[in-house]
């Protein structure tokens, strides 16, 4: 979609999504946000069709929401649990509540520097809306399904207080929030698993 900027000049917004933002942007009004891209050789594009069962599944931490649930988090800090973006909960530590939301959103491109052209990753999945629970199964082939091994990781004390406060199943939790997880990178079991692991590691 093209939108007139200036009478000498063109400015393309190229829109793939948009995102439901309940009593943030005021009525008439408009809210633009950046996104970034790169352009990948066709060769070394990684679509998921190379994952076969027994493959590992790794998760890369997330920072906060990053780019879902945030009309959840606003409703259950704010008007379930009578917060103030000032309010400092014990549970978030330091952190106060609007600091723990406007946490920015991790740029994975660092870590996964060096490893995406190795032939390495079979499969890369960004957890934003639909969490874990809808988001990896998009990058499975026909017939392959995932297991998660919820102790495996620390979920965050953001996340536990969300859970807490609205009283969420796994179910809901896992597919409304990222719960900690905000990159899952597929690979082969053994040798290209830990090598992933050890660059990670590294970091």
């Amino acid at each position: 979609q093209r939108v007139d900027h200036h009478a000498d000049d063109v400015v393309v917004a190229v829109i793939g999504e948009h995102g439901d933002q309940y009593r943030l942007v005021l009525v008439g009004r408009a809210r633009v946000v950046a996104c970034h891209r790169r352009v990948v050789d066709r060769q070394h594009v990684i679509t998921g069709a190379g994952i076969v069962p027994g493959d590992v599944a790794i998760a890369l931490p997330s920072v906060g929401l990053h780019t879902n649930g945030y009309s959840l988090a606003r409703k259950l800090f704010f008007e379930v649990g009578g917060f103030t973006p000032e309010s400092r909960p014990e549970q978030l530590g330091c952190a106060s509540v609007g600091e723990a939301l406007l946490a920015p959103h991790k740029s994975y491109l660092p870590a996964l520097d060096g490893l995406l052209e190795t032939g390495q990753i079979k499969g890369l999945a960004h957890i934003t809306g639909g969490g874990l629970v809808d988001n990896v199964p998009r990058i499975l082939p026909d017939g392959c399904s995932f297991e998660v091994d919820l102790d495996s990781w620390t979920v965050p004390p953001l996340f536990r207080m969300l859970v807490e406060l609205g009283h969420l199943d796994d179910s809901e939790a896992y597919r409304a929030l990222n719960m900690g997880v905000g990159m899952v990178v597929v690979a082969s079991d053994g040798t290209p698993a830990a090598a992933i692991e050890a660059h990670l590691d590294s970091l």
